[in-house]
């Protein structure tokens, strides 16, 4: 069973087996759901790194102006 079925919280997130979180990610993404309850969904920019974990790329989102709206 893939485990997006297998979920038993409120709110579900996707992190490769070869991706991380900084510390803070989660955290900040879950007090923007409590704090507006209009919000449907989160995301953020993604930082690839070299195997030292330096920066070498950061992909923007999207602009808030160009997302989806009810």
């Amino acid at each position: 069973m893939p485990g997006i079925w297998a979920a038993k919280g409120k709110y579900i997130t996707f992190l490769d087996a070869d991706d991380f979180y900084l510390p803070y990610n989660l955290s900040e993404k879950y007090n923007l759901l409590q704090q507006d309850k209009s919000i449907d969904f989160v995301y953020c920019d993604v930082m690839q790194c070299d195997e030292h974990l330096n920066d070498v790329k950061i992909e923007k989102g999207v602009e808030p102006d160009t997302s989806l709206q009810k």
